[in-house]
């Protein structure tokens, strides 16, 4: 019954949201998860090799200890508490037993990383759900006390090697809070504060959601697609080139755009009208895209007006933040070296 009600409540919520995204003309799915899943494409076996060879080599990743050390908890737990256990054991044993094979299908199809926020949730119930069965254990009977300290002992010890790099992913987060809170402020508040003084109500192009949409109060096109259905859609269609940014920021009436520059090269690049008004750049990308913003204007008769815009914000960017005022002949910066064509984010 326990499995049942699991199985209805999570096919409810996703059977839900896929009502109320396609009433609306969205996808069953939300546009994050279709765009920085990594599902491999049905029909083409040759996609399935290197799709599948993503979960040995994300877990062996130095960085990614901590999830292979949650699996193996898991599964000695499990096999640990294979027969039959206390009635309090039962749900949190049927919840350890559905998180094994929801961490390794997040490994597949998910991402690791990003300031730990992916994984936060497995972390969180797997720890839950094995200091539950653990704590609960077996009822032992009295001739077997010496062989239940044993195996205490033994399974402390484990828990140990197991959790260290739990711990030292603690330590890293601990560490880098405050680093990725002075990078955030640097560099995405600032682009909000700007955006807000002088572009408030307008159409602004972006390729990191965040600050910018939440504070800026102007229209966004996210040229990453998680905001901008149209891009997700070309994107995914396989559509996503130059003529198109070029045709959707036109039809948007965009006039600015602040961009990390990297992220469009090749077929991808911004459209050879736009004119690099300003670079910001910060100390460290932190949960950034990347150190240096570019300022956009989108349009040959906004350059002036952007540019000003730039100057008189200028004097109240934060200490840590270089700024460069591109000259009124220059064209599009010199490429840089891109990101993944992915284009995923730290968002």
């Amino acid at each position: 019954m326990v499995a049942l009600a699991l199985a209805t409540g999570a096919a409810a919520a996703l059977g839900g949201y896929a009502a109320l995204a396609l009433s609306h003309g969205g996808p069953w799915l939300p546009i994050p998860v279709l765009l920085d899943s990594h599902a491999p494409v049905l029909g083409s076996p040759a996609t399935w090799v290197p799709f599948l060879r993503r979960l040995p080599v994300t877990l062996a990743e130095r960085h990614h200890w901590h999830m292979p050390a949650l699996l193996l908890g898991a599964c000695g737990i499990l096999l640990l508490h294979s027969g039959e256990v206390p009635e309090r054991v039962r749900v949190p044993r049927l919840v350890l037993a559905c998180f094994v094979p929801a961490l390794l299908l997040h490994v597949l199809f998910a991402g690791i990383g990003a300031f730990f926020r992916y994984e936060a949730y497995l972390v969180a119930i797997g720890l839950a759900a094995m200091i539950a069965v653990a704590a609960g254990g077996r009822d032992a009977p009295p001739d077997a006390r010496g062989t239940a300290t044993w195996r205490a002992a033994l399974a402390a010890l484990a828990a140990l090697v197991l959790a260290a790099p739990l711990f030292a992913r603690g330590v890293v987060a601990v560490r880098n809070t405050s680093r990725a809170e002075a990078s955030i402020y640097r560099q995405q508040v600032q682009m909000s504060r700007f955006v807000h003084d002088y572009f408030r109500g307008q159409t602004v192009a972006i390729n990191d959601l965040g600050a910018v949409s939440w504070y800026g109060g102007a229209k966004v096109i996210d040229l990453v697609g998680l905001a901008t259905p149209a891009v997700a859609d070309a994107r995914i269609a396989g559509r996503f080139f130059t003529p198109f940014i070029d045709s959707l920021c036109s039809a948007e009436h965009v006039r600015v755009a602040l961009l990390y520059a990297p992220w469009f090269a090749g077929d991808r690049a911004l459209p050879s009208g736009w004119r690099a008004v300003a670079r910001w750049s910060v100390p460290e990308a932190i949960v950034l895209g990347g150190t240096t913003v570019t300022i956009y204007a989108t349009t040959p008769g906004a350059a002036d007006s952007v540019r000003d815009a730039v100057r008189a914000f200028g004097a109240r960017l934060p200490p840590g933040v270089r700024a460069e005022i591109v000259g009124a002949d220059r064209s599009l910066p010199a490429a840089e070296p891109a990101v993944p064509a992915a284009m995923t984010t730290s968002r």
